[in-house]
């Protein structure tokens, strides 16, 4: 082989090395941009749950209902600091709102 042909050789070869370094930054840009979407709709998916914990599975009507709230992280299922307020809904089968309730925590 000749001098020329294996300058040519090897400019064919840089030549396709650097095609692939620009096809690995634009696969990482894009592998980027969807690690921020993913991250940008968990975050704004992030809820708090509320569990509530009684002392029976059932009560009758007219009885008392003791019960402890308490808030938790949707994405991590941490147990959040106890809320101020707490909002509750008196719901009958057909999910119809009979009552509402606003309870403030920061007496107990």
């Amino acid at each position: 082989m000749n001098r020329a042909m294996k300058y040519l050789l090897s400019f064919f070869i840089y030549l396709l090395l650097l095609q692939n370094c620009f096809a690995q930054d634009r696969a990482d840009s894009d592998v980027k941009t969807l690690a921020k979407k993913i991250i940008e709709t968990v975050i704004a998916a992030d809820k708090e749950k509320a569990l509530l914990v009684t002392d029976r599975k059932m009560y009758n009507a007219g009885e008392t209902v003791y019960f402890k709230a308490f808030l938790v992280d949707s994405i991590h299922n941490y147990l959040r600091p106890t809320p101020q307020k707490l909002y509750v809904d008196y719901v009958d089968e057909r999910d119809s709102v009979i009552a509402q309730l606003l309870l403030n925590n920061a007496n107990f």
